[in-house]
């Protein structure tokens, strides 16, 4: 991060608390995957759909992570928030095809489903607040560029609703220790 940006960043206590939440997010969802699959925790058919969720967003950073970022990347990012959000569905529900289907593409109401059936932790209720700014399904066939700003909203909410799902079959969570008051040595 270019030293300007880190000055900046210190100035303001709130961008920065939210800039160690996001962090925090990356790392347990880094580790997280990591631990699901080398640990075999999940049966093989939500392993897929995690698999298939963390496709979605490596394919939403790729997208962006270059000198010209594609504002299409925020497709990727909605659909990866949709396929996490049905892993929680198909691995503590064990919810099959037909049942996902019903609830098609509406990620406010998979997240009404999630906090039914299968997961209540406040993240989901902020993911279903946060799902309506996400382009619409059908944007893919004939939408317009997306703004770039939307697009890293969509990549943060996905980021936080992959780690939401990480957190629930892992023990990955480092947020407790990010705001921990040190006792200073004059203590």
């Amino acid at each position: 991060m270019p030293d300007p940006l880190k000055k900046d960043l210190v100035k303001d206590p709130e961008e920065f608390r939210v800039y160690l939440l996001y962090w925090a997010d990356c790392v347990d969802y880094a580790y997280g995957f990591d631990d699901i699959c080398k640990l075999n925790l999940l049966r093989p058919r939500a392993l897929s759909f995690l698999k298939n969720a963390n496709k979605e967003l490596r394919a939403a950073v790729a997208q962006v992570n270059t000198s010209r970022p594609n504002p299409r990347a925020a497709l990727n990012a909605r659909m990866a928030t949709e396929i996490f959000l049905k892993t929680l569905l198909v691995a503590k529900c064990d919810l099959r095809d037909p049942e996902l289907k019903k609830l098609g593409h509406d990620l406010v109401r998979v997240c009404d489903a999630v906090q039914e059936k299968a997961c209540a932790a406040e993240e989901i209720a902020m993911i279903k607040h946060l799902a309506p700014t996400l382009p619409a399904i059908d944007d893919r066939y004939a939408g317009e560029d997306i703004d770039l700003c939307l697009v890293g909203n969509a990549l943060s909410l996905c980021q936080m609703t992959a780690t939401t799902v990480i957190r629930q079959f892992s023990d990955r969570d480092i947020r407790p220790q990010l705001f921990v008051q040190r006792p200073s040595i004059s203590d």
